[in-house]
């Protein structure tokens, strides 16, 4: 109840706050397209992914993509595109990527806030007695490094140990509330924590990764997955590998109240894609995997992820994730990937298949010649190549604004 009050109270704050300075409310509607509407809201999270304030010229610019956006999806929808198989594919893809992405998201945020990530030395807590006594136990260790500089080592590795046993008893006692199965079996958390403690390195640039992750060979020994032997070699590896792969993929995970399949694990993704024996049997990146879903878990349970600054990371991830194309999308993974899935059978992707007339790159060479000698370091044939593709671009752009002035024509667009 208390979680449900505040959240209320920070959206009439928002609110009354809009009102006050003549500022669109987050759920005021800024556009109606087909009878569609378009809100302030939408407005303000591309801003977020383009890591700019929606105001000014910048925000009649997101107004007209959001714009094209639905026409574009409203288009998609009117071809049926989502009885496309290949669509279909894509789509569920695209969803299975967004919530692998927003789950990862939501852990790294979640210890950032709570107790500022796994990596972050606790520098401010050690004391000079400490590391002066830490420095004189250490013998020959620092011979022949200077004093002041050995000390600074000693310092950061006492930091980051500290912090190593912070973290740790914090994720120990998360991680005893938070139950995980796999096939039905508990995998006790001790085993978990003591594999998280055992990856944090105590040097800024150590590795303690095992031969073999723990939680791997945990999971494996209860669902019955038989790893491939060391010594598998010869030709025809990867069918050899394929049963191995086949019931992986089939496994799913219960961590908390939140089932996972393997197959979707980003910790497994390239392993099961392009499997090898060594990747197989040590299954490295694992124990990140399952700490990650454990730390979600928590951070769902404790409201984190309806969190105004967790949306604001989420909305900047999802910009950054993608080129220029992809941050001016609907941050609604399948929205996006039906605009993606028209564009594509539309042509209007990419520009490297539209066939330029070698005058035209002739004249555009000509026309650009100093620039283009700097750009390709007086490489003709690059020069041409970059000619080449720069009018394929313009193109692409000319068909891109055509397609969709045909769509507003066709459209009843309010603003």
């Amino acid at each position: 109840m208390n979680d449900i009050r505040r959240q209320w109270i920070v959206l009439f704050s928002a609110t009354l706050l809009a009102l006050i300075l003549g500022a669109p409310a987050p759920g005021q509607q800024v556009a109606k397209v087909n009878g569609t509407a378009i809100t302030e809201a939408q407005l303000q999270t591309m801003a977020k992914r383009s890591g700019a304030a929606a105001d000014g010229k910048l925000r009649e610019r997101l107004l007209e993509q959001a714009i094209d956006n639905e026409l574009l999806y409203q288009e998609a929808q009117r071809q049926k595109l989502t009885d496309d198989e290949y669509v279909q594919r894509g789509l569920a893809h695209a969803a299975a990527a967004h919530e692998a992405r927003t789950t990862a998201a939501l852990a790294e945020a979640f210890e950032n806030a709570r107790i500022g990530g796994m990596h972050t030395p606790d520098y401010a807590t050690v004391s000079d007695a400490e590391v002066n006594a830490a420095y004189g136990a250490a013998g020959d260790k620092y011979k022949g490094v200077d004093e002041k500089q050995a000390k600074e080592i000693i310092g950061r590795e006492l930091g980051r140990a500290k912090h190593k046993a912070k973290y740790v008893e914090w994720f120990r006692g998360i991680a005893a509330t938070v139950p995980v199965t796999v096939a039905g079996k508990l995998i006790p958390a001790d085993p978990i924590v003591a594999a998280v403690d055992d990856q944090i390195p105590l040097t800024e640039y150590g590795s303690t990764r095992p031969a073999e992750d723990p939680v791997w060979l945990a999971v494996c020994e209860a669902v019955g997955i038989e790893r491939p032997p060391a010594d598998l070699a010869g030709d025809d590896v990867r069918a050899a590998l394929a049963p191995t792969v086949t019931a992986i993929r089939d496994v799913t995970m219960q961590v908390g109240k939140t089932r996972y399949s393997l197959r979707q694990a980003p910790a497994l993704e390239l392993m099961l894609r392009q499997p090898n024996v060594r990747q197989l049997r040590a299954g490295h990146g694992f124990t990140r995997q399952v700490q990650a879903w454990i730390l979600a878990e928590q951070a769902r349970r404790a409201g984190f992820d309806k969190d105004p600054a967790f949306t604001d990371i989420l909305a900047r991830l999802s910009g950054a994730q993608g080129d220029r194309f992809n941050r001016v999308l609907p941050s609604d993974s399948n929205k996006s990937q039906l605009i993606v899935a028209l564009l594509e059978k539309e042509g209007l992707v990419t520009g490297k298949y539209i066939r330029i007339p070698d005058e035209a790159i002739d004249a555009f060479v000509a026309k650009n010649q100093a620039q283009l000698t700097k750009l390709s370091r007086g490489s003709k044939k690059q020069a041409r190549l970059a000619a080449k593709r720069t009018l394929q671009e313009r193109e692409l752009l000319a068909k891109r604004v055509a397609y969709l002035e045909n769509l507003r024509a066709a459209a009843t667009i309010e603003k």
